[in-house]
């Protein structure tokens, strides 16, 4: 099945909230299932649902349950297991809600954007995905993670993979020898759109997201580094604090619409940010020049900014990141 393939159905799309990326890039796929006649509703929480609310505000929302994930450590391994007791109880909320809300809903199909408690057993239900394989150094633990991971998968009938078949993107995350399940490759989604601007007004763009407190720590050390050259920059800080820091040079932004958003991106040279996948398919988009910084820890973001460290994309380790990193290139 492909999304262009349903028509006319009732379907529940359920939404990761671990930083913007899963929101953002469910953004373009609910509206094109909107147009094929489908009654779409969606579900998410935290920053994640205050988007879609701000995107979306013509369809029904509903409100989750909230992961409040941290990476207070660099290691993910050690990250995810000192939390596995709070990410048990949150999946069997998660599974909770999802089952009240089917109740009421009665959805033909849910589509789950990384959302492992998005399914129901009264209906078909989707996967939304690129990371089917846990990378990791650590051989027992890739495989470890990698066979849960794909346990929970495998309990949904299919999955779509926001990539193309040739895997460009997404590389070796989107294959696991662990999946039984049928896999289709929908193509990239972005919610964006390349726009022909001649005069850029910022020399570099900075957008942030991503779980705390590694979402603040690069954005001091950004806000820093950009105090101290000669470019006219812009940060999106994915939040809805204020910011009160005023810098001559630095122009800040919080949660932006797609609009918004489009426009800073087309008004910039160049883009430096976290190497996450929904923000690697935008740039690829875009066609904007970026740095990316995986977040310390974040295996599949390191492996992304490493896979595609090329003429568009460069790789930059966040402790080695400084003012001549952001004049290469």
């Amino acid at each position: 099945m492909l999304p262009s393939d349903i028509q006319g159905k009732i379907i529940l799309f359920t939404a990761l909230n671990w930083g913007l990326g899963h929101a953002s890039r469910s953004i373009p796929l609910i509206r094109q299932l909107a147009r094929h006649r489908n009654e779409v509703h969606i579900a998410s929480d935290g920053l994640s649902l205050t988007l879609l609310k701000l995107e979306l505000p013509s369809f029904e929302i509903h409100s989750l349950p909230s992961l409040h994930i941290h990476y207070k450590r660099d290691s993910m391994a050690l990250n995810m297991l000192s939390q596995l007791p709070h990410l048990v109880n949150h999946y069997r909320k998660d599974s909770k809600a999802i089952s009240a809300l089917q109740e009421f809903i009665k959805a033909d199909i849910i589509i789950s954007d990384h959302r492992y408690a998005g399914l129901h057993k009264s209906c078909y239900n989707i996967f939304l995905g690129h990371q089917l394989s846990i990378l990791n150094p650590d051989f027992s633990y890739h495989q470890l993670a990698s066979k849960t991971n794909a346990s929970l998968i495998n309990r949904f009938d299919e999955i779509w993979v926001p990539d193309s078949d040739r895997q460009i993107l997404s590389g070796k995350l989107s294959s696991s020898r662990f999946i039984h399940k049928p896999i289709h490759f929908i193509g990239p989604l972005s919610r964006f759109e390349k726009m022909s601007v001649k005069d850029k007004t910022y020399d570099m763009l900075a957008v942030l997201s991503g779980p705390e407190p590694k979402r603040t720590t690069l954005e001091n050390r950004i806000i820093n580094l950009m105090m101290n050259i000669d470019f006219k920059c812009a940060i999106a800080t994915g939040t809805n604090r204020v910011v009160e820091r005023k810098q001559t040079n630095i122009d800040f932004f919080n949660v932006q619409t797609t609009s918004e958003l489009q426009s800073l991106f087309n008004q910039s040279q160049r883009f430096i940010g976290r190497a996450g996948y929904s923000t690697i398919m935008d740039l690829a988009v875009l066609k904007l020049p970026s740095m990316l910084i995986p977040t310390p820890g974040q295996t599949e973001q390191m492996y992304l900014a490493k896979h595609l460290d090329n003429k568009q994309f460069q790789f930059c380790d966040e402790e080695k990141l400084c003012i001549e990193s952001f004049q290469s290139k």
